[in-house]
């Protein structure tokens, strides 16, 4: 009885350990020069999902995203596949962090966090869906899921482009896929074209 109390001992101690080491299971960096000195942002993926965290040059957290989303994803960066990166959308000086996860059953999102200077910490800039504000949220959706990261991309004039379904008005109809373009202007990006994707 002993022997199997101590040998139940260990495997519990073996799982402890295992799972410990498991809680960061990747993360980027990435140096953004512009907001209070330089920053080590970095993209943590654990047991409970996707967290960006943001560091200053004193070592010391100053940001931690909620949960974005179960598992990591990448996202398109001109021709690049990434899954963090930066990009100074308003042309104030502060870039904005990008950071993309999958969240399901079937979607995946693309944030982008801006510095706000008045507050003194990130947030996460809105998407704006002007036909209908209850299909507004906060991060770029896409319901298409493509590994290679080519249903979210950054093009370089700043615009974002997101692989989706589009829905038909009419009942019976099934939906197809399309193409949303978003662009930034007035601190939030706004939904400025809906197109279906173009057979081959």
């Amino acid at each position: 009885m002993k022997k199997l109390i101590i040998a139940f001992a260990l495997c519990v101690s073996m799982f402890n350990v295992s799972s410990a080491s498991a809680a960061v299971t990747a993360s980027e960096k990435l140096q953004l020069k512009a907001i209070e000195g330089a920053l080590t942002v970095e993209k943590h993926l654990d047991e409970n999902g996707v967290i960006l965290k943001v560091i200053g040059a004193d070592g010391k957290e100053i940001f931690a995203s909620e949960n974005l989303g179960s598992e990591d994803k990448l996202f398109m960066l001109g021709d690049k596949a990434v899954g963090l990166a930066s990009h100074d959308f308003d042309a104030d000086g502060n870039p904005e962090i990008l950071v993309s996860a999958f969240y399901g059953p079937k979607a995946s999102g693309l944030y982008v966090f801006r510095y706000d200077a008045a507050a003194g910490k990130f947030a996460a800039v809105k998407f704006l869906n002007p036909v209908d504000a209850e299909l507004s949220t906060e991060n770029l959706v896409s319901d298409i899921r493509h590994e290679s990261g080519d249903d979210m991309v950054v093009k370089e004039d700043g615009s974002l482009v997101a692989l989706g379904l589009i829905y038909p008005s009419e009942a019976g109809q099934s939906p197809i896929e399309g193409l949303y373009t978003w662009k930034y202007a007035d601190g939030m990006f706004n939904l400025v074209d809906k197109k279906p994707v173009e057979a081959k």
